[in-house]
């Protein structure tokens, strides 16, 4: 269930009673009626992806043009096959035309996120406030090499705890292996991200390779850091990191839309006019901290400029 989007171990559809109520917008009829397929969809995946072979699905679909469609964003294929199929079955679609799916599973079902990243979500407010370099974004804007390593190895170690705990478990052998219960006791550091940065220490050779010349370096450079950010975030800071930021995912700058909840709204965009995929938006707070998203959630900044 933490691969689904829509059901979440209900007994009753929760999308069909909202769209029976009388006060249903018309504006949502449309998401609530989709809803409420994907729903059942999902739930069919649920009590029969253990006991039924859904290769022949997996393989219809990769034959109708599917094959490596979103493969990254956490539904698995097997769920994507039963989606491509009730699709054209359920809403009597005449032509097994896959451009017709994808645009229904981007617009309408890849809207909301999974249940694994809505917990991951979760879990990254209580171990974000752990660490000292990373503070949420996903851009570090510190001009400092040290400073950014750090902030790599925070954010690794974010994500994978985020997704589950038992990806720490390889660090926490090496906190416990080389001994350093001392830097957590003396610094409050969890085990698994000492240990990382243990492991990222010895693999990298950064001059030493006990653990007495891995607690030194720590205390020196994570712990009481010398060098501090000097980084003022004026706008014209923020439109550099905003462009920046635009420029990785293949945009050619970033224009400033305006304030929202004390964050900076800027839009990718380039010269040349895209024709499909959704907007691409970028925040940058006063701390600095950058992040990217992808959707309609500023589109009302957008019409405004």
């Amino acid at each position: 269930m933490l691969e689904c989007r829509f059901f979440n171990d209900e007994t009753e559809n929760p999308f069909k009673k909202e769209l029976e109520a009388n006060d249903t917008e018309e504006s949502k009829v449309k998401l609530l009626e989709s809803a409420v397929k994907a729903w059942e969809y999902e739930r069919w995946w649920v009590d029969n992806i253990q006991t039924t072979n859904l290769e022949n699905l997996v393989e219809e679909y990769n034959r109708h043009g599917c094959d490596g469609f979103e493969e990254d964003d956490g539904t698995p294929v097997t769920l994507k096959a039963v989606l491509w199929n009730r699709f054209y079955q359920d809403m009597e679609r005449t032509e097994t035309d896959s451009e017709s799916y994808k645009k229904w599973y981007l617009d309408d079902y890849h809207s909301r996120q999974t249940f694994r990243q809505v917990r991951a979500d979760e879990r990254r407010k209580t171990l974000i406030p752990k660490c000292r370099f990373y503070k949420g974004g996903d851009m570090c804007t510190t001009e400092s090499l040290t400073h950014n390593m750090f902030w790599n190895y925070e954010r690794l170690w974010v994500e994978a705890l985020s997704y589950s705990f038992q990806n720490g478990e390889q660090w926490r052998q090496v906190f416990h292996d080389e001994h350093l219960w001392l830097l957590a006791r003396k610094h409050e550091i969890p085990a698994s991200l000492i240990g990382l940065l243990c492991e990222r220490y010895k693999h990298h050779g950064h001059g030493g390779e006990t653990t007495r010349d891995f607690m030194e370096w720590l205390e020196e450079f994570y712990i009481k850091p010398t060098e501090k950010p000097s980084i003022k975030f004026t706008m014209q800071k923020k439109q550099e990191i905003a462009d920046k930021r635009a420029q990785m995912e293949g945009y050619e700058f970033a224009v400033y839309l305006g304030e929202d909840e004390q964050k900076s709204v800027f839009k990718a965009d380039s010269n040349e006019e895209r024709t499909t995929g959704l907007p691409m938006f970028i925040t940058i707070d006063d701390q600095g901290v950058v992040n990217a998203d992808i959707g309609f959630m500023y589109m009302n900044m957008v019409r405004d400029e």
